[in-house]
């Protein structure tokens, strides 16, 4: 398996952790009010403001590093999967260029033989 392949595993992973974090903070805001539950789901970064603000102190420590920790872990690996997957895309690419232009190279000068004699 690939260095690639990891990452895109990893980052996965690490998405699904963030997203469940997400959702359980989204549910803790609606037992809150209404209001707080609308902002954590809608607001960007809206969990994280209802974490630092609402919840108690050993809590709210837990839960907002727990996401931030599980999101920027994720980012990372996203970015840097992507990165690479867009390089071998583009090596791929220049290689089958060049391969193509020594293919058209053999053609013309096959193309010059006027006679072939088996």
């Amino acid at each position: 398996m690939s260095i690639t392949a990891i990452l895109f595993v990893v980052a996965i992973a690490f998405s699904l952790v963030a997203t469940v974090l997400h959702v359980a903070l989204v549910i803790k805001g609606f037992k809150v009010s209404v209001g707080w539950g609308l902002v954590s789901l809608l607001v960007p970064f809206g969990s994280l403001i209802f974490a630092f603000t609402k919840l108690e102190s050993p809590q709210k420590m837990i839960w907002a590093t727990a996401l931030l920790l599980a999101s920027f872990i994720a980012g990372i690996c996203w970015t840097v999967a992507s990165y690479q997957t867009a390089q071998a895309a583009i090596g791929a690419a220049e290689a089958a260029t060049k391969g193509m232009s020594e293919a058209a190279k053999e053609i013309n000068d096959l193309e010059g033989l006027d006679d072939l004699q088996l």
